[in-house]
């Protein structure tokens, strides 16, 4: 970006002439769309005039709709030429191209239809998994957890419960059977771990 030169001796206003110097890079593609501008301060530094100036020059671009501003990350280039593709036409080229492609391979348009189908609720299955663990070394406690968290079944969830070993080894994964760690002995050999296995019947939107 730049250098700029800005003319104090000019009738324009100093945030109107960086305006114009900036807006014409964007136009040219100097600037491309997602690069990120110098903060109002450095960029006062290097031009030598005030930070308002350079504020309002940011806040008019923004009005233009050449530049927005990302809360805690800077002010960024968002000017799209005409003629340029949308983000829903390269969507649609990267699909033809997997499409050619799987078509170069011999399949039908049938088994295509598919493997598509078929990857879409892999992903679909993925995204809706949740899985959580809970270290809870008092058995009673664990005991209360297990039968809270066993009301999300309801909800379409199912909840499978693992109490592990220090190795990592099952012991338990009937939470009926969580009674016998309340015994002395089984709490000073073991270290409780409730593995809570929850996965969405339901696709997650």
């Amino acid at each position: 970006m730049g250098p700029y030169h800005i003319d104090t001796g000019l009738d324009v206003p100093l945030y109107q002439q960086l305006v114009d110097a900036i807006r014409s890079d964007i136009r040219k593609g100097v600037l491309p769309a997602g690069a990120q501008l110098p903060t109002v301060q450095q960029l006062a530094n290097d031009l030598g005039i005030a930070r308002g100036t350079i504020k309002r020059a940011y806040d008019q671009l923004e009005r233009l709709a050449l530049v927005e501003k990302i809360q805690g990350r800077g002010t960024f280039v968002c000017y799209q030429p005409a003629n340029s593709p949308s983000r829903k036409e390269q969507a649609m080229a990267a699909i033809d191209a997997v499409l050619n492609q799987l078509e170069d391979m011999g399949f039908s348009m049938a088994e295509i239809g598919i493997f598509l189908n078929l990857k879409l609720r892999q992903r679909a299955e993925q995204l809706s998994t949740v899985q959580v663990a809970v270290v809870e070394c008092n058995p009673e406690s664990l005991s209360q957890l297990s039968d809270q968290l066993r009301k999300l079944e309801q909800d379409g969830l199912t909840v499978r419960c693992v109490i592990t070993d220090q190795s990592g080894n099952s012991v338990i994964s009937d939470p009926a059977e969580l009674s016998v760690l309340r015994q002395p002995q089984a709490r000073s050999q073991l270290t409780l771990w409730l593995l809570l296995a929850i996965s969405c019947v339901a696709v997650l939107a």
